[in-house]
């Protein structure tokens, strides 16, 4: 039989500087195991109105002084959006990259009674649509964060100890490579 090769345009609904990022994070865990990854951005379609756009906010890296202090600036962060950008809280995610770091937001959020809804699981649409009747910022998981949809993202516990790991004392090559591309793939679905 003949074949045939076609091209899709892809509708991304982060904006462009996400899509590069990402694109950027989930090539880089490909190439761990040397394959190529066909750039998404070549054949992507943007179809944000000006009002959109005015919300895009470039990615940045935040370093934080000490440990104690990360989880005080994730909510300061997402404090900051919501009186700049004018977003309401339901729409900022605050995601901990691990379960430590999800502890200590919901455990800051309890703490300080900051409005929060708190995800426990993937696809928790209910939690989700809690936030926005409520007004309440999300926090979830990285691991349960796939298929919801955010103006904002706050990716909380970022070092280059944690993520990916670098730690290789407990892992054979193998499967240390695979936590690494894994991780990579966790962090192409929380930026998206």
């Amino acid at each position: 039989k003949d074949s045939f090769s076609s091209k899709f345009k892809t509708v991304f609904r982060s904006s462009p500087s996400i899509v590069t990022l990402a694109y950027s994070v989930l090539s880089s865990g490909i190439q761990l195991f040397g394959n190529e990854l066909e750039n998404p951005i070549d054949n992507t379609i943007a179809d944000f109105t000006p009002e959109e756009e005015k919300k895009f906010s470039a990615p940045k890296y935040l370093l934080v002084e000490s440990e104690e202090n990360v989880v005080e600036k994730a909510f300061a962060e997402a404090d900051r959006y919501v009186n700049e950008m004018g977003c309401k809280k339901s729409e900022v995610l605050i995601v901990g990259v691990s379960s430590y770091y999800s502890q200590q937001l919901e455990d800051y959020a309890k703490r300080l009674n900051k409005p929060a809804v708190i995800i426990k699981r993937r696809g928790d649409t209910e939690v989700f649509k809690d936030a926005g009747d409520s007004q309440r910022y999300v926090i979830g998981d990285i691991d349960y964060i796939g298929g919801l949809e955010f103006l904002y993202v706050i990716l909380v516990g970022i070092d280059a100890n944690t993520v990916p790991p670098s730690n290789t004392s407990n892992y054979t090559e193998g499967s240390f490579m695979y936590i690494k591309y894994s991780w990579y793939n966790r962090l192409y679905v929380a930026l998206t």
